[in-house]
């Protein structure tokens, strides 16, 4: 079996690393174009030698590769992790040209166009994946995002609703949809959700800063009744880093940097005037 059979091989069994190192030890003289594509995309989903994998794609390309569809995908893919998100709209759309009704392909462009940089355009792809597939939950999961994002909350808490409907376990969309509901001012509705999900060991770190800051800002709870909450939910960020700690001790000092609110330091020992 030669190494581009093997390369493939590694990757249906999802070894990106060992695909990559067999890919380049394929000489530059007998490797074919389909397996500059397959290197170029194991150099994409690793993030790694990006500039190679351009060249990769460009290779593809110049030897007059007859998929143009996953050439310009991949060509998208790849320009949207460099963050050249106009070249990374420009391929997606030529693909989406020979296959309109590409789901991966809208998804992507759709998560390009968020970028600050068309938002309607992300809603009309979303809106299209959804068309195409009732049960898309990333479709849905965005936009609900998208629809957060430029300030139509209950239109985006009415997409996470079905999101949350195809799949109920999904942390990040509960989460961003009890911040909608605070930011209409219900935060009843916003408290009772992210009190359930603060609960959830696997909850988004967001969580819990989105929790307290409803319950600062309800007027049923009192500054005690804060307090008590702001030390409840800082042990169980404690009781998260330590256990992640333990499961990777590498990781320690990112999750306690980054993860932690900002609230957590200021407060846990502040006990505020009644």
């Amino acid at each position: 079996m030669n190494l581009g059979k093997q390369a493939e091989v590694a990757l249906s069994k999802g070894l990106l690393q060992h695909a990559l190192l067999l890919y380049k030890r394929i000489p530059a003289s007998k490797i074919k174009i389909n397996d500059l594509l397959n290197r170029a995309n194991v150099r994409t989903a690793l993030n790694v030698d990006l500039e190679l994998a351009e060249s990769d794609l460009i290779e593809a390309e110049s030897r007059g590769c007859s998929n143009i569809y996953v050439l310009n995908h991949n060509f998208g893919w790849l320009y949207s992790k460099q963050r050249k998100y106009k070249e990374a709209i420009e391929r997606y759309s030529e693909a989406l040209l020979i296959n309109p009704n590409a789901i991966n392909t809208l998804i992507n462009r759709g998560s390009v166009y968020a970028h600050g940089i068309d938002a309607n355009a992300a809603i009309a792809d979303y809106r299209k994946v959804i068309e195409l597939d009732h049960a898309n939950v990333m479709a849905y999961y965005n936009l609900g995002n998208i629809l957060k994002r430029i300030n139509q909350f209950k239109n985006a808490i009415e997409v996470y609703e079905k999101c949350i409907e195809l799949q109920p376990n999904h942390l990040d969309a509960i989460n961003n949809m009890a911040g909608a509901h605070n930011s209409l001012g219900n935060l009843p509705k916003g408290l009772e959700l992210l009190r359930d999900l603060c609960l959830n060991i696997k909850a988004p770190y967001a969580a819990y800063s989105n929790y307290l800051f409803a319950l600062i800002h309800s007027e049923v709870h009192t500054p005690n009744n804060i307090f008590a909450e702001h030390v409840r939910i800082g042990k169980i960020i404690e009781n998260r880093v330590k256990s992640e700690f333990v499961v990777n001790s590498n990781k320690v000092n990112k999750i306690s940097k980054k993860k932690i609110p900002s609230w957590y330091s200021k407060c846990r020992f502040k006990k505020p005037r009644c």
